[in-house]
């Protein structure tokens, strides 16, 4: 049976309908993820969403203000220090990971280099810097 039989989609509103699944799902329950970028922003949201649901939560960032986020209450909040810039960092941060969790479920990367300068304005250090946050970092812990 199709889920459409179920849900009135035309009366209702996105985040309705959003909500009305993720109250239902148990998807996330003891699962664990790891957020990049966690310590504010859309990063910090994901990882309070994440935790909301049931899900163990690893939060990696240089920010440490993630820190204050860490908790544990059936399911947790961890912080790992991680610049993401460095490959002895992340080097560093998987090793800590795996020495705790069997599996990752899922990766959520809100971490970015994101300069406001126009491109005349960019030097050759801080293209490297955007591409090894933005690109690298995530192919070296997928």
């Amino acid at each position: 049976m199709a889920i459409d039989h179920l849900i009135d989609f035309e009366n209702r509103s996105m985040s309705e309908l959003t909500n009305t699944f993720l109250k239902n799902s148990s998807h996330f329950n003891s699962k664990n993820y790891l957020v990049t970028g966690g310590s504010s922003g859309i990063g910090k949201a994901v990882v309070l969403g994440l935790h909301s649901l049931g899900a163990n939560v690893f939060i990696i960032d240089k920010d440490i203000a993630g820190d204050r986020l860490v908790c544990d209450d059936g399911n947790f909040i961890k912080f790992v220090k991680c610049d993401l810039s460095q490959d002895e960092d992340i080097r560093k941060m998987l090793n800590q990971i795996g020495n705790e969790l069997v599996v990752v479920d899922g990766i959520i990367n809100c971490a970015a280099e994101f300069p406001f300068s126009t491109l005349q304005d960019i030097n050759i250090e801080l293209w490297d810097r955007i591409h090894q946050v933005n690109l690298r970092a995530c192919l070296l812990y997928t």
